[in-house]
C-alpha cells in the first residue's frame, strides 16, 4: 500500500491507492517519498500512472503550478515505478521507495529528456538516457515536425508523413532499441532493466524481443513486480499473435449500439485500436485507414477500438478524422478490458482478421492489404479443391 498526496501552492489532495500487496502495512516513520521539480511550458496537470499487478494502471491528477513547480508527496513499503506522463507518446518512468527524494526538472513538450536525479535505480536510467540523448532529441524532433503536420492540416501532411517522417522515425526507433538491448545485456540482473523494458519493448512487434529479455533477467529484477506484469501482457500479446483466433467482444458504438466482432463473420475486418491522445494512431487514422476503406470499400470492414476515457473528446476525434467506419468504446482507458485481450496498453495498433476469424496480419499498411487478403483467397480455394 502507499499514500499520495500531491499538491502546488494553491491545492492539496490525499489519495489512498491500493497498488499491491494489500498486505504490506505503512510505517510512519522511514516509508515517505518525494518527487518535485519543475516543467517548462507546462499545461495545468499531467498524470502519474502506476502499472499493478493485475496489469491495469491507477492514474492521479498532477497539479501544476504557474511557474512550472508541482510536488508528489507519498509513503511507500516497496519499490514503484510511476510514470510521469502528458499523453501516450510522452512520458517518463521513475523509481521510487521509502526515503527517495527524487528531482525532475524538464521540458513538457518531451518529459523523456527531463534530468532526474535521487535513488539508485534513477540513477542507473539516467546513465542509460545519456547514451540515448541524441536518438531522443531526435525523435523530439520527429515528433514536433509530426504535430504541426496534423493538427496545422496542412496540404502535404500525407506526403510528409509517409515519406519524410515515417522512415526517419523507424531508423530513431531501431537505434534506441539496439541501445536498449546492449544495456540490458550488459547487466540482466539490474532494476533499471524493468524500467526500459517497460518504455520500448510493450508493443506486439517487439514480442520475442520482449519474451527473450524476460527470459534471462536476473535476480532481483527477475521478481520484480513490473517484470511480472510484463510477463503477464506478454502473454496476452502471444494469444493475439497471427494465427490465433481474435478475441470476440462486445462494445457500444456512437449511437449506443452493441457492437461485436462476431457481427463481422464471414468478412473481413482491420481492427484498429487508437487514442486520441496517441498522435501516431491519429495519423494513421486520417491517412492510413481512410485509404484502406477507399481502397477496398466492399471486401473490407474496419472496426475501430478507442482507449479514450472521455466521450466528448473521443467523438470531436472521430469528425476530426474523418473516421467513416465503425468505432466503439468502454471510456476505461488504458484499463479496457478488451484492449488487455490483445495485449495493448497503448494505441496505434491493427489486426487484419479473416472470415473465419483468424488473425492473419498486424500493423499492415494500406498497399499490404490487397496481397494478404488474396494470399488468404488462394487458400481457402485450395483447401476446397
Amino acid at each position: 500500500m502507499f499514500i499520495l498526496n500531491m499538491k502546488n501552492k494553491a491545492t492539496g489532495f490525499v489519495f489512498i491507492l491500493c497498488i499491491f500487496f494489500s498486505c504490506l502495512s505503512c510505517k510512519k516513520e522511514n516509508n515517505n517519498f518525494l518527487i518535485h521539480g519543475k516543467i517548462q511550458n507546462a499545461k495545468s496537470e499531467f498524470y502519474a500512472v502506476y502499472p499493478s499487478l493485475d496489469e491495469n494502471f491507477l492514474i492521479d491528477t498532477i497539479p501544476i503550478a504557474a511557474d512550472g513547480k508541482f510536488e508528489i508527496r507519498g509513503k511507500t513499503d516497496s519499490l514503484l515505478i510511476v510514470m510521469l506522463s502528458e499523453n501516450k507518446n510522452n512520458w517518463i518512468s521513475i523509481f521510487v521507495n521509502s526515503g527517495y527524494n527524487v528531482t525532475v526538472n524538464g521540458d513538457f513538450s518531451c518529459l523523456s529528456l527531463a534530468n532526474v536525479k535521487g535513488g539508485k535505480y534513477n540513477n542507473e536510467l539516467k546513465a542509460f538516457k545519456s547514451q540515448i540523448k541524441d536518438e531522443l532529441k531526435q525523435k523530439y524532433e520527429i515528433e514536433q515536425a509530426i504535430k504541426k503536420a496534423f493538427y496545422e492540416e496542412n496540404d502535404g501532411g500525407e506526403l510528409l508523413f509517409s515519406e519524410q517522417i515515417l522512415p526517419t522515425l523507424k531508423n530513431v526507433d531501431h537505434s534506441l532499441m539496439v541501445h536498449a538491448e546492449y544495456f540490458i545485456k550488459e547487466d540482466p540482473g539490474r532494476m533499471s532493466n524493468a524500467s526500459i523494458l517497460l518504455d520500448y519493448f510493450c508493443r506486439d512487434s517487439k514480442r520475442y524481443k520482449l519474451q527473450y529479455f524476460l527470459s534471462i533477467l536476473e535476480t532481483p529484477v527477475k521478481d520484480y513486480y513490473i517484470t511480472n506484469f510484463l510477463r503477464g501482457l506478454s502473454k496476452k500479446m502471444e494469444q493475439a499473435k497471427v494465427g490465433n483466433k481474435a478475441s470476440d467482444f462486445v462494445l457500444q458504438d456512437t449511437l449506443k449500439n452493441n457492437v461485436s466482432l462476431a457481427d463481422f463473420s464471414g468478412q473481413y475486418v482491420l481492427l484498429h485500436f487508437w487514442a486520441s491522445d496517441d498522435l501516431y494512431s491519429r495519423l494513421h487514422n486520417r491517412y492510413y485507414l481512410n485509404d484502406v476503406l477507399q481502397l477496398h470499400l466492399n471486401k473490407l470492414s474496419i472496426l475501430g477500438v478507442s482507449l479514450d476515457k472521455d466521450k466528448a473528446t473521443w467523438k470531436q476525434s472521430l469528425r476530426h478524422d474523418n473516421m467513416r467506419w465503425t468505432n466503439v468504446c468502454d471510456f476505461d482507458g488504458v484499463n479496457s478490458a478488451m484492449a488487455h485481450s490483445y495485449g495493448i496498453f497503448r494505441g496505434n495498433k491493427n489486426f487484419l482478421i479473416n472470415p473465419d476469424g483468424i488473425i492473419i496480419a498486424q500493423d499492415i499498411r494500406p498497399e499490404d492489404v490487397k496481397p494478404l487478403m488474396q494470399r488468404q483467397e488462394e487458400i481457402y480455394a485450395s483447401s476446397n479443391k
